[in-house]
């Protein structure tokens, strides 16, 4: 992925100075955001409804940004997200990465301060490592969710279409 995607519809949608500002951010709505930003980082951490668990649990584009953008992923949310995903046949990073579980020590404490105190000794250890050779070691599943997405994208927008057209039959 080499081009930043241009301005288009939705971009005013939200606050968000002109390129340049010091404020201006991509949006990343319709897009992986600059993709200058993204093309130089190893791991995104993707931050998903964070109210515990919910039902039916719920996947947005956040989720699916570093599948299609190739980028091994953590998810700062519903625990849920995870077994979602793998029952849609997509792999997960978390054993890859050696990512350490969270321990939720006291009940009475919101769930994501230990997701979010995970995510700092987790940073830590990967301060130590060899990116490099890590991205390696997650390029396989990496290759894999990306045509996985690609086939269930497929498949959905075929299910989206029929529905569509019977409906209007």
């Amino acid at each position: 992925i080499t081009d930043n995607i241009p301005a288009h519809e939705g971009d005013q949608s939200i606050y968000n100075p002109q390129p340049g500002d010091p404020n201006y951010y991509p949006n990343d709505i319709y897009s992986l955001g600059d993709l200058n930003v993204w093309n130089t980082h190893f791991l995104n951490i993707v931050t998903e409804t964070l109210e515990g668990s919910s039902y039916p649990t719920w996947i947005t584009e956040k989720t699916l940004n570093p599948i299609i953008g190739g980028r091994p992923f953590i998810i700062y949310g519903d625990p849920a997200i995870y077994n979602v995903l793998e029952k849609f046949g997509f792999e997960t990073f978390l054993e890859d990465l050696e990512w350490p579980e969270v321990n939720y020590e006291d009940p009475d404490v919101v769930p994501w301060h230990w997701q979010m105190e995970n995510i700092k000794i987790g940073l830590q250890q990967l301060h130590n490592r060899d990116l490099n050779e890590l991205y390696s070691k997650c390029l396989p599943k990496i290759i894999h969710n990306f045509y996985k997405w690609r086939e269930i994208s497929r498949s959905q927008h075929q299910l989206l279409m029929t529905q569509v057209s019977e409906f209007v039959n």
